[in-house]
């Protein structure tokens, strides 16, 4: 197995596979942390595009500006050539995201065995 690249700050955890992203935020995802948390996020993916799984397990709350972080992301990869997808969601984001209607744009898996599917599948 390649190296695993490592990145950690308050907010959150990033590790950096040879073909995805696995991104743990560790705060709510609201107008507090959003911005600043993709932020940091957009710097390192931004170097080494590749697919992202975002772990939702620690976020307890996601807001309209925490989903508009993630579209954007999404955005920025796709634009790459790269998808993202979501795994792990606390009951109240999982409400959230389907409340918003936003479920079809991004993907939802179970666990991240799931979601690399989805990467190779796609690629």
């Amino acid at each position: 197995m390649s190296e695993v690249e490592f990145f950690q700050w308050e907010e959150g955890n990033l590790q950096k596979f040879s073909d995805f992203w696995l991104i743990q935020p560790k705060v709510r995802l609201d107008i507090t942390f959003a911005d600043r948390f993709f932020s940091k996020v957009n710097d390192l993916i931004g170097t080494q595009p590749a697919h992202v799984l975002i772990d939702m397990r620690y976020v307890p709350y996601i807001s309209s500006s925490g989903i508009k972080a993630i579209l954007s992301l999404k955005r920025f990869l796709n634009m790459r050539g790269y998808k993202i997808a979501l795994i792990h969601l606390t009951e109240e984001t999982k409400k959230i995201i389907i409340i918003s209607e936003i479920e079809n744009l991004l993907p939802i898996f179970v666990d991240k065995g799931e979601a690399l599917e989805y990467f190779k599948s796609s690629d």
